[in-house]
């Protein structure tokens, strides 16, 4: 009777050591989709905000460009971005000429993507004083002499930028597109594996130019 007993013992404990194996594989494998899916929303969440925050800092300072000074360095087979006058004030406000009435511009700006940081940037090159003159194109800096120059100032607006392109659009209005992407295993909750994936956000917009 005792071996019967001991046996039945052994049969029970294989029994609830299965038991828990599998319980604790399903505890586990919740867990992980949960950090799947955690990281895939964050993905998701960045992806748009970085999106959005690209588009609406290009959509301020393009707000405030000369329209004739407008040129796109991808069309010149340049860096992705765009060069222009602006007539921002460090207040952010504009200037006019006090005789005139006429805006005093007062500095290039250039909104590039950095292809190795995926970050957009923008740099600003003051001009030697306030001026209502436009310069003579051929005085103009352009895309890649203001985004290769390192002694710019310069300040990053959004990340994980994929693309930044800038297609035709109405008269008046400035075309941009641009798409984000982010990993879900960026972020310290993801897991690298074959159920992870990237989530991608793609605007466009066109611009009023008013000046």
């Amino acid at each position: 009777m005792k071996r019967f007993r001991l046996g039945a013992t052994l049969i029970e404990l294989l029994v609830y050591c299965s038991l828990l194996l599998l319980l604790l594989g399903a505890v586990y494998g919740t867990f992980s989709l949960s950090r799947r899916y955690y990281a895939s929303v964050q993905a998701a969440t960045e992806s748009q905000q970085e999106a959005m925050k690209a588009m609406l800092s290009l959509g301020e300072e393009l707000s405030q460009a000369a329209g004739d000074t407008l040129v796109d360095g991808v069309s010149l087979a340049g860096p992705e971005g765009v060069r222009f006058l602006s007539a921002r004030t460090e207040g952010g406000l504009f200037a006019h000429d006090p005789g005139s009435g006429d805006l005093l511009w007062q500095r290039w700006v250039c909104i590039h993507r950095d292809t190795g940081t995926r970050e957009v940037l923008v740099t600003e090159v003051p001009l030697p004083s306030p001026t209502t003159q436009i310069p003579d194109p051929g005085f103009r800096p352009t895309v890649a002499d203001i985004a290769g120059s390192p002694g710019f100032a310069r300040r990053s607006v959004a990340r994980h930028i994929e693309e930044l392109s800038f297609p035709a659009a109405a008269a008046g209005n400035f075309g941009v597109r641009l798409r984000s992407r982010v990993d879900a295993g960026w972020f310290p909750s993801g897991l690298t594996g074959p159920g992870d994936h990237s989530t991608q956000v793609t605007l466009w917009s066109e611009i009023p130019i008013r000046h």
